[in-house]
């Protein structure tokens, strides 16, 4: 959290600087705003920015805090440029240093150093602040984790669709393949088990009348 108050500063100042450099800009000052205000920054506000963005600092007004949480991701993301180092050619005597006892000679009085140790037990530093205590802070601190723990899931299932569609694909694709063989596997049985209709085959029927030979004979 910006200190700024502590040197003499008074208002403008921003709500988070972080002094990591990363890439290009040697720092992150994020100014957060309320949702329900107007968003905009006051003239001081302003004029903290103006100075932080000439000595090489990224600035970020916000009134989202999971887009604040994806901004400083990316930021800690950059590459780190790497620093210059220069070499002074300077020549210099080798010498060659080769103690004159062994090692098994040399023994740690061990009971003196773990003496020692006692008469300074590890000090355990007890916060005495009240701003750390105030369970407002701590409420806003567990949000702003969630909030970032959402994001970091979004953006893994926003990289995931593209492997799930061509998997649903796939899956259609076989259920497809699968119906259509039950379909010709349902056609050949019926095929096989169908009975052959009879053939219809016509009957001839000759008939003979025989003629009347008295109508023959007046016909005549």
């Amino acid at each position: 959290r910006c200190d700024a108050w502590k040197k003499g500063y008074k208002g403008g100042q921003p709500d988070i600087i972080i002094e990591n450099p990363m890439g290009k800009y040697k720092g992150f000052a994020i100014e957060f705003k309320s949702p329900k205000g107007t968003g905009g920054a006051s003239e001081k506000q302003v004029l903290w920015f103006h100075k932080l963005m000439k000595i090489g600092y990224m600035v970020m007004v916000s009134d989202d805090l999971v887009k604040t949480c994806i901004r400083i991701n990316e930021y800690f993301a950059l590459k780190k440029v790497a620093k210059k180092v220069t070499v002074n050619n300077t020549q210099c005597a080798v010498r060659l240093y080769r103690p004159r006892f062994s090692s098994d000679k040399t023994q740690l009085n061990l009971r003196y150093l773990t003496s020692r140790m006692e008469d300074k037990p590890e000090q355990t530093q007890v916060v005495t602040s009240e701003k750390k205590k105030d369970p407002k802070r701590v409420a806003a601190g567990k949000r702003l984790a969630a909030i970032s723990k959402i994001a970091k899931e979004r953006k893994k299932k926003l990289a995931e669709p593209e492997e799930s569609s061509s998997n649903n694909i796939i899956a259609y694709v076989g259920v497809a393949i699968a119906l259509i063989s039950l379909v010709l596997a349902f056609n050949q049985h019926q095929r096989e088990t169908k009975k052959p209709e009879p053939k219809y085959i016509p009957e001839t029927v000759e008939v003979t009348r025989k003629a009347d030979e008295s109508r023959l004979d007046s016909l005549e």
